[in-house]
């Protein structure tokens, strides 16, 4: 049978050589049913390079007898219809996984422009990181050399307990014994201190108070943690005066270098009394 330019299918591969049609591109196919006739197993599948000038065998490369012997354009049978994986290696033009035109692949990537999506470098990576820290032993980060350094932390210093400590109070300006209990240590502090109280023989109000107080610039201002304070009032004169005696304890949290002092307001016709008992200060 004769064979036409957009026909898939040929009774026999002889019809495809005796087929007069030309302007068949790369990659046209032909399913072919016989090799003398049809069904005689000698049937398969046909595809076309326009470029190929391979030596035909009538077989499995078929020339068209329209194209001269030295002009490009072949058949190439394939037996069955799996398919032909291409090999970007192969260098074989006739090869049936011989790829056309294909393109050159950059060995390296300073043969391709970068663009806006920059590739990676350790450089790049290194100076994409930023380290901040606060503190005393804060890690740090070197972006020439992508090295963190993190210090191992120091083991917590176990706190020092000082009892029995003797301290005295100041008056009410709070311009006498001052005092500094840690230069370099911030300490809680646990002061027993007696208030004692009497009634006024007349009407009117008696107190004692004691003010635990810190500077933290040499006296220039003072701040006021914690105070305690005992106070006895009557309407109407009394013949007798009871004294009313209270153990209190004064206690807060006092920062390293700081000034100290208790700071003792007395009042009332007769004035109360403080007395300091005994002390605990705790270093952290």
């Amino acid at each position: 049978m004769g064979l036409s330019l957009n026909q898939l299918s040929a009774d026999t591969f002889a019809d495809i050589a005796t087929s007069t049609f030309t302007g068949v591109h790369t990659g046209s196919c032909r399913i072919v049913s016989g090799q003398n006739t049809i069904g005689d197993g000698g049937g398969g599948f046909y595809f076309y390079d326009a470029d190929s000038t391979a030596t035909a065998d009538g077989f499995t490369i078929v020339r068209q007898n329209v194209i001269p012997v030295t002009d490009p354009g072949r058949w190439f049978r394939r037996a069955n219809l799996t398919q032909i994986q291409s090999d970007y290696t192969q260098g074989t033009n006739t090869a049936l996984d011989f790829i056309k035109n294909k393109p050159t692949i950059p060995s390296s990537t300073t043969q391709i422009s970068e663009g806006s999506n920059l590739y990676f470098t350790n450089a790049r990576s290194r100076t994409a990181i930023s380290l901040t820290t606060t503190g005393s032993g804060a890690a740090s980060y070197n972006n020439s050399t992508g090295v963190l350094n993190v210090p191992t932390p120091a083991s917590p210093t176990a706190p020092t307990f000082n009892n029995a400590v003797s301290r005295s109070l100041s008056n009410a300006a709070g311009s006498t014994n001052q005092y500094t209990i840690s230069t370099t240590q911030r300490s809680v502090v646990y002061y027993t201190i007696t208030l004692s109280v009497s009634t006024p023989l007349l009407a009117g109000t008696a107190s004692a108070q004691v003010f635990l107080e810190y500077s933290t610039n040499a006296g220039s201002s003072w701040n006021t943690v914690a105070d305690i304070s005992n106070s006895q009032s009557v309407g109407l004169s009394v013949s007798v005066a009871i004294t009313m005696p209270q153990n209190m304890i004064l206690s807060g949290e006092i920062p390293a270098n700081a000034l100290v002092r208790l700071r003792t307001v007395t009042s009332g016709s007769t004035p109360g009394v403080a007395t300091y008992v005994r002390g605990q200060e705790v270093l952290y």
